[in-house]
């Protein structure tokens, strides 16, 4: 039973192959045909290589080589460019205007008001530290702590690893 399966994969096996060196065989023969349909458009051109005849066709019809692709440079699609970049431009200017309006209205709000001092630093004492420890240890999580007793969260912890412990 083995070698029948095997026999039958080795036959679809070939009928693969030959499909596949046909294929080939068509895309070679439509290979050479252009090629020599190159070959004869370059001789009856009259110019004396390949490249002068592709620069006369480039400069002829304006084209432009970009990223592998002969792209034609069309006018006509620079206008609507051009007409979207204004309408784009009008409206970040207005959005900037709107900006400049909103701070300046802040700076007036801020100017109407008094100015806030900054908040200073906390001096830890041993005092503070105590009682920070005294709240951790009575089931206050270092958070309300830190809210509690306007420390950042960093601080709490340290005080309860002990690196405020010299503090006398």
């Amino acid at each position: 039973m083995d070698n029948q399966k095997r026999l039958k994969q080795i036959e679809k096996e070939e009928a693969k192959l030959a499909r596949e060196k046909k294929a080939l065989a068509d895309q070679l023969k439509s290979e050479k045909a252009l090629e020599a349909k190159l070959d004869a458009l370059v001789k009856s051109s009259g110019y004396k290589n390949p490249r002068a005849l592709v620069d006369a066709i480039i400069a002829k019809y304006s084209l432009r080589m970009g990223k592998g692709k002969a792209v034609a440079a069309a006018a006509p699609a620079k206008a609507p460019r051009k007409a979207v970049r204004k309408a784009k431009r009008k409206v970040a200017v207005k959005a900037v205007r709107k900006k400049v309006a909103k701070v300046a209205k802040k700076a007036a709000k801020a100017s109407a008001a008094p100015a806030k001092a900054r908040r200073k630093r906390t001096k830890i004492t041993a005092a503070l530290r105590d009682s920070v420890l005294k709240a951790i240890k009575g089931g206050t999580s270092k958070n309300a702590a830190s809210k509690k007793f306007a420390l950042s969260y960093a601080v709490v912890t340290k005080m309860e690893k002990g690196v405020y412990n010299s503090l006398k």
